[in-house]
């Protein structure tokens, strides 16, 4: 496994740096709940109460984003502890999803 140090910019200590990677964490946390919740949301929309399927045209717009989604997970083979199932990255976030 390669670890790379890098070096703390001098005004910022390893707690400020802490509370910025919780930030980060956080906002991607609300992000991924967001979406979620605006998924379900449509789905649940779209789905006729009769027969509980979508009908046609909304069938057709759910697989024509499905895939689309800016966010994309891995599992995980070693990149992270044990306890991560699955990871995703991106430029300025991780997000790692764990059993419980």
């Amino acid at each position: 496994m390669l670890v790379m140090s890098v070096p703390l910019p001098p005004h910022e200590s390893r707690l400020e740096m802490k509370g910025r990677f919780k930030m980060k964490t956080l906002q991607v946390m609300t992000r991924v709940a967001s979406l979620t919740a605006a998924l379900a949301l449509l789905g649940t929309t779209l789905l006729r109460a009769d027969s509980g399927t979508p009908d046609p045209a909304a069938r057709a717009h759910i697989d024509s984003s499905y895939g689309k989604l800016p966010l994309q997970f891995e599992a995980n083979q070693g990149q992270q502890p044990a306890q991560v199932k699955f990871l995703s990255r991106g430029t300025d976030y991780s997000a790692f999803v764990t059993p419980g």
